[in-house]
């Protein structure tokens, strides 16, 4: 079974700070409202239950009500479905490796401290996905709610487009990767480099990690990171 939660980001959880401690004098964290998922700290920075903390840290509940009612018109956020890895699995009717290997590949979920959280949205792209490889052809793309990325052919070599919308991450990067290691102008993008990954997702893993590329590797633009 799923659960629902008001989804705050970090920003939104900085800006109750600094309007509990204007009208309370009362000095807290947005690190102290987030939630932690096995000892760690909410990478998203969402929060679960921040009335009950805001209560705690001293703020009154009828006061807590009051921010909390003026944040969440205004938050990043919002009520979302979300769901663990067994429960997407669940739902999809797959197993919980194959979830987490969507979620790695930026098809699905975001990273909560060691964790996965899935949303309905995810679910329901995965869903409506029709069976069979991956997209072939010249230009291969993962896409999920908060990243993904685009490989395609050039003169040179493998061009790859990343994009991100979680926190701590670039925004946009963008590499080539040169031809070789067995694959060129020629490779079929969405057959199988091996039984983990294609040959798209191959290509995108060397951008990730360069030590485990045969080729070079080269860095076109750096984006911005998400704050």
């Amino acid at each position: 079974m799923s659960y629902k939660t008001t989804w705050f980001s970090k920003c939104d959880l900085d800006r109750l700070c600094r309007r509990v401690a204007n009208l309370r004098g009362i000095e807290i964290t947005a690190d102290m409202l987030c939630d932690q998922i096995n000892g760690e700290i909410a990478s998203g920075g969402y929060g679960a239950n921040v009335m009950e903390k805001l209560v705690r840290e001293g703020v009154p509940r009828e006061d807590a009500e009051i921010l909390l009612s003026d944040l969440s018109e205004t938050a990043d956020g919002g009520c979302r479905e979300l769901f663990t890895t067994t429960q997407a699995a669940e739902a999809l009717g797959i197993s919980v490796q194959r979830i987490k290997q969507l979620c790695a590949e930026g098809r699905m979920g975001m990273r909560v401290g060691r964790d996965w959280i899935i949303t309905q949205d995810d679910i329901e792209a995965n869903r409506i996905r029709k069976p069979g490889r991956p997209p072939t052809g010249d230009v291969y793309e993962r896409r999920g709610e908060w990243s993904g990325y685009t490989v395609r052919k050039s003169a040179k070599g493998f061009v790859v487009d990343c994009w991100s919308a979680r926190q701590g991450e670039p925004t946009d990067d963008k590499y080539l990767v040169e031809y070789g290691d067995g694959y060129g102008p020629e490779t079929d993008l969405g057959s199988r480099h091996n039984e983990l990954m294609t040959v798209g997702d191959y290509i995108y893993a060397c951008t990730a990690d360069p030590n485990i590329a045969l080729v070079k590797v080269r860095c076109l633009r750096r984006g911005r990171i998400v704050r």
